[in-house]
């Protein structure tokens, strides 16, 4: 049985670069880089001309609260070189001249626009951007992943990609962050969109021409997540989702579906059953952001699926003897076939970790960190919140106030906690045992937790919005949508 924090030192010492866009966020949390590294990798974008990276590496700057002048300078470039589209305020975001929505972090270029009080008239008001994507959403029958408003061209795939729902939701919540009223009535529509095109009696399907499981389902559920934390009476999201993880990953343990015989994440189930680092890393994020709201019996056996038994193997053994790892090497494939790299090791490292924590009472409040950077959201294991530090037996996590297990050495050790918040716990030589806990701050991000249940007139208004909202998108009436929520 591997010793998880022996194995996590192994792979973070054969990672070959910290210095890269993903690398060096992740490497902040392992203590091999620091916020100074942003610095030479955004620098380094910039110069290259890579305007999507400079937004993705300022947004994990914003996480950590980091700024500098290299980081501002690097900003202003982009702000002057990323092209807009000739009918709207909206930045060109893909090498193709597209608009691609899950990079939607380019958005806050409104707001550097204006702290910075840099290519203002240029980035102009974001309420044109918004209506410049939206007015190609409303006249589209489905979702799409790419789109040039000026033509009003877009690209989808398999009648519409569930990730690209949660995608255009992502952008409507972004839009909304600036005071966009008519971004939190697309919101709505979106939402309501896609519980009704991809929810299959007990999971959502990858899309209407394709109707499986689909790996992608960290991005979507992560964005389900923000929606339910900002915007209590948008419908039972939650509800769909936690039903979703249960068919997809916990129900029958290591039979589940989404795991399609592999015990880690394939890409689809059962068409493609390619097994991914990314979504296997996806699925324990999610899977602890989302423990406190699933049943007893999806909680007990998760909790199985962690600590191994005579029936069900450990999922850290299991990713260990996978083809996702290679032992010659220690290092992590990005997809079972491929040659291992850096950044597949980088999402190994972290999933290793998230295994190496069994809630019980007590559970991971992980940071929802739907920031528009990828398809594969890492700003979740931001060094504010976590931390590993092999040389001196400590680790940092962010956790609901409870007991909980820890299996980095070779038996469990239990700790709890009194309150939720940020500690540092300190382990014995050998990992066997808790020392210490340590509080060393509050929660101080955006958590999913148990949503405040509405009263009664706020539950009938919620309903007669839902009803409204049922009808396609490009049919509503907003006018009387917004009458109905006031």
């Amino acid at each position: 049985m591997a010793v998880i924090a022996e194995q996590i030192k192994k792979s973070l010492d054969a990672v070959q670069s910290w210095n890269s866009v993903y690398t060096s966020f992740l490497g902040m949390a392992f203590g091999k880089a620091d916020a100074s590294t942003l610095d030479a990798v955004i620098d380094a974008e910039a110069k290259a001309g890579r305007w999507v990276n400079v937004a993705k590496l300022k947004t994990e700057a914003e996480v950590i609260r980091y700024d500098s002048p290299t980081i501002q300078d690097a900003v202003k470039q982009m702000l002057t070189n990323m092209p807009m589209f000739n009918t709207t305020k909206l930045p060109k975001n893909g090498d193709d001249g597209r608009y691609w929505n899950w990079y939607y972090c380019v958005l806050n270029g409104y707001r550097w626009a204006r702290e910075l009080n840099y290519e203002i008239d240029k980035w102009g008001d974001p309420a044109d951007g918004f209506r410049g994507l939206y007015s190609v959403r409303v006249k589209e029958p489905a979702v799409f992943y790419a789109c040039n408003p000026d033509t009003g061209e877009v690209l989808r795939m398999f009648g519409g990609r569930w990730h690209q729902a949660a995608a255009l939701m992502g952008n409507w919540m972004k839009f909304h962050e600036y005071r966009i009223s008519d971004a939190e009535v697309a919101l709505t529509n979106e939402q309501m969109n896609f519980i009704q095109t991809y929810w299959k009696t007990d999971h959502f399907i990858y899309a209407p021409q394709w109707q499986n499981y689909e790996v992608r389902n960290d991005m979507v559920f992560t964005e389900c997540a923000k929606m339910a934390a900002m915007y209590p009476l948008l419908g039972d999201v939650i509800g769909y989702v936690t039903r979703d993880l249960s068919s997809r990953y916990t129900r029958y343990k290591w039979g589940s579906p989404q795991w399609g015989g592999y015990n880690v994440a394939v890409h689809h189930y059962p068409g493609n059953l390619e097994r991914r680092m990314d979504g296997t890393m996806g699925a324990w994020s999610i899977l602890h952001m989302y423990y406190k709201l699933m049943s007893d019996a999806d909680k007990a056996n998760m909790k199985e699926m962690l600590l191994g038994s005579k029936e069900t193997g450990r999922a850290a053994d299991l990713l260990l003897t996978s083809d996702l790892f290679d032992s010659s090497t220690q290092r992590f494939r990005f997809r079972s076939g491929d040659s291992p790299s850096d950044l597949a090791t980088c999402f190994g490292c972290v999933t290793l970790f998230l295994m190496g924590i069994v809630p019980d009472s007590a559970s991971l409040a992980v940071p929802i960190r739907a920031l528009g950077v990828e398809m594969y959201p890492i700003e979740f294991f931001d060094p504010t919140h976590f931390g590993f530090n092999y040389d001196a037996r400590r680790i940092k996590v962010p956790v609901y106030a409870g007991k909980m297990l820890f299996q980095f050495g070779d038996k469990p050790a239990e700790a709890r906690f009194q309150f939720d918040g940020i500690y540092q716990v300190q382990f014995s030589n050998d990992w066997n045992n808790v020392l210490s806990v340590q509080k060393v701050a509050d929660l101080n991000a955006l958590y999913l937790t148990t949503p405040k249940k509405p009263t009664t007139v706020e539950a009938l208004a919620s309903s007669f919005v839902v009803m409204l909202t049922a009808f396609p998108i490009w049919g509503l009436s907003k006018q009387l949508i917004r009458h109905v929520k006031r």
